[in-house]
């Protein structure tokens, strides 16, 4: 595999999880009994969240923090084929890596892709022969972070280690993957001149 197309699967990857949590933080705010146009969804038939796996296997989980630990955290995982929400103990040791990512500024970020859409017909066609094409700006920063960085309500995504059942309630982290949003100034705040 070349490099080019590595860097491609890491950063649609990540494009994809950013995606993903964004959709889990979004549902985790819904709460219970909201549904569309302001209907209850208590007796409506829930859609799938998660298809199966169909090796068995679990490849990700993803939900709010619910609780943290001494090297553990638990999250109210989003199941799949639309069961209800569980809590999964997920450990994380040594190997695992945990990472941090918070959403950029809306404007600031569509700025960057603006400038990244302007640059690139140039930058592609003076670029060395074979060169990987220049990387487009992700909507979110990341940085490394430690289990201790981690909050309750937080939502994270989770991949285990290779053979994980997909019905396992503890789960050995390979990664773990943290989201959150910029604050938002409140409508009472006293604007700046």
């Amino acid at each position: 595999m070349h490099m080019n197309e590595i860097k491609w699967k890491i950063v649609f990857g990540a494009g994809a999880v950013a995606v993903l949590l964004l959709v889990v933080f979004a549902l985790s705010k819904l709460g219970p009994g909201s549904g569309p146009a302001g209907t209850s969804s208590k007796n409506a038939s829930p859609a799938p969240m998660m298809p199966r796996s169909p090796d068995g296997l679990l490849h990700y989980v993803s939900g709010p923090i619910v609780s943290i630990g001494n090297g553990t955290i638990t999250i109210r995982a989003l199941m799949p084929d639309g069961k209800e929400p569980q809590e999964v103990t997920i450990t994380a040791d040594a190997s695992t890596t945990i990472t941090l990512q918070t959403q950029k500024d809306p404007a600031a970020w569509q700025k960057e892709v603006k400038d990244f859409q302007s640059k690139y017909p140039l930058a592609t066609s003076t670029a060395p022969a074979g060169s990987p094409p220049p990387t487009p700006p992700l909507p979110f920063t990341e940085e490394r972070i430690e289990l201790s960085g981690l909050k309750a309500g937080m939502s994270v995504g989770v991949m285990p280690v290779d053979g994980t059942k997909e019905n396992a309630t503890t789960v050995r982290a390979a990664r773990i993957t943290a989201m959150v949003s910029p604050v938002q100034p409140s409508s009472s705040a006293p604007s700046v001149q």
